[in-house]
């Protein structure tokens, strides 16, 4: 009679091959469970960012206590104390917006906020100095993607 005929080796082989099943039946579950929860998660991104679009981005040297912009210009003074860039956003919810501010290709400040309906970014020269003369440009972002672009000089 060899080993493997024994009457208890049947009852552990079977035993064994229950357990393996119950741990591929968990694996399977496990493995859907993870699927239809990243399906989910790319789904509610795909309907959100849909709805979210830039509706305005105006360049102005002030602002009322609103935000809105008084005067939109793409011309400043180097004496000017702000320049603000003035971003408007319909969205389901508040969204991270970021500016990029540009003078003559150069990046010269970065920013991001929390944005319901508009928020007023802007840059300002250092204390006791005036903005460089030259070509700047504000690239308006969500994610890193570009989505605006506003271009204005600063000379005489």
């Amino acid at each position: 009679m060899s080993i493997d005929n024994k009457p208890g080796n049947e009852l552990k082989s079977e035993v064994g091959n229950i357990k393996v099943k119950k741990l591929i039946r968990y694996g399977i579950v496990l493995f859907i469970i993870v699927l239809v929860s990243l399906l989910l998660k790319i789904l509610r991104i795909n309907i959100i960012s849909g709805k979210i679009t830039i509706e305005n981005v105006v360049i102005t040297g002030e602002i009322d206590a609103q935000g809105n912009p008084l005067a939109p210009s793409n011309h400043f003074t180097p004496d000017q104390p702000r320049i603000y860039c003035v971003v408007s956003v319909s969205a389901p919810k508040e969204i991270n917006v970021g500016i990029r501010w540009y003078f003559e290709d150069n990046l010269i400040f970065e920013d991001r906020a929390m944005v319901d309906r508009w928020r007023a970014f802007y840059i300002q020269p250092l204390p006791r100095k005036l903005f460089q003369e030259g070509n700047y440009r504000a690239d308006v972002y969500l994610i890193d993607e570009t989505l605006r672009t506003v271009y204005f000089t600063v000379g005489e």
